[in-house]
């Protein structure tokens, strides 16, 4: 995730036909368990080159995966801090 980052500038700006072939390299850590969270800081810059459509089309599915992954880690981590935290609006 490192080089991702590090990279991610100059990779955005490659033609569009070169993005194309190094897009599935960057979509991949958003599916792999021990990288999907760290990716997340890959999301606004692939997603600005990408533009709404291919971005939903590339990105969404795994996206939507981490939160139904990570929701319960998340409610974990506001009960065992050992605050009660009481949301009505939003399911945890």
């Amino acid at each position: 995730m490192e080089l991702a980052n590090k990279w991610i500038d100059r990779i955005c700006a490659f033609e569009d036909e070169t993005f194309d072939i190094a897009l599935p390299v960057l979509v991949q850590p958003f599916t792999n368990e021990e990288t999907r969270l760290s990716a997340l800081s890959l999301f606004p810059k692939l997603g600005q080159r990408l533009g709404t459509q291919r971005t939903k089309t590339c990105l969404l599915k795994p996206i939507i995966a981490l939160f139904e992954v990570t929701g319960p880690f998340v409610h974990d981590l506001f009960r065992d801090c050992g605050r009660s935290v009481q949301c009505s609006n939003v399911r945890v």
